[in-house]
């Protein structure tokens, strides 16, 4: 059994296990997913200036340019949500 067959298994049977397991796994699950994207960041930002990068965009600008795709990111996490817990719609 390959590796890729072992994590899908493992995943499986966390999603339909007990709810104690699913209790203890998903919190380590989210820690783990924002912990990534938080490690990611942290090193961009080192090898950013490790490297000495010039600034491609001035400081008013960003700011202009990166709201509207901030706001589209953010409809669509709120977007998620609704459509994953459909007992919002109610509130």
């Amino acid at each position: 059994m390959s590796f890729r067959n072992k994590l899908i298994n493992l995943f499986y049977k966390t999603a339909t296990g007990s709810k104690k397991v699913r209790n203890l796994l998903t919190p380590m699950g989210v820690i783990f997913f924002f912990g990534l994207i938080a490690l990611l960041i942290i090193v961009s930002f080192w090898i950013d200036e490790l490297l000495h990068f010039p600034k491609f965009i001035s400081y008013p600008l960003n700011i202009i340019i990166a709201l509207p795709g901030l706001a589209k990111g953010l409809l669509l996490i709120l977007l998620s949500i609704l459509y994953f817990f459909p007992s919002f719609y109610y509130i």
